[in-house]
């Protein structure tokens, strides 16, 4: 396992999260880092969490692996799914950070500002104070 303070190297491709005993909410939060910070994946690792996920029918997975390949591509369809997710399951952080993460992939500021405004009624200050614009 590879895991670094600076949001560098969180995956390696070999990764024991590849492996199915790996608990996977350990697995989500590490995606969740990785979207986070905006590091990138080894190109193996997003796509097999997601097949685990739907495999497996867990949700938080599926939804944090979709946000992961939707950044990682500038795949607004992917974010989309994501934040489906997120709205059944009401996981208010994730689906605001997702909201303006999407909303910078396709330009919409409105919808930038709507997730960044779910996450300060939270008091996510550490995530809106440190939002990346760059995706």
């Amino acid at each position: 396992m590879s895991i670094s303070t600076d949001g560098q190297d969180l995956f390696a491709p070999d990764d024991p999260v590849l492996y199915p005993r790996y608990p996977s909410e350990m697995i989500e939060r590490r995606l969740s880092l990785v979207a986070d910070l905006r590091t990138e994946l080894p190109p193996n690792v997003a796509p097999a969490l997601l097949a685990r996920a739907t495999e497996q029918k867990i949700p938080l997975l599926e939804a944090q692996a979709k946000r992961a390949i939707g950044l990682a591509h500038r795949d607004a369809a992917q974010l989309t799914a994501a934040i489906a997710i997120w709205e059944r399951v009401g996981a208010l952080p994730s689906l605001g950070r997702t909201r303006a993460e999407r909303g910078l992939i396709t330009g919409d500021q409105k919808e930038t500002d709507a997730g960044l405004d779910i996450l300060k009624k939270l008091g996510d200050v550490n995530y809106v104070d440190r939002f990346a614009t760059d995706v």
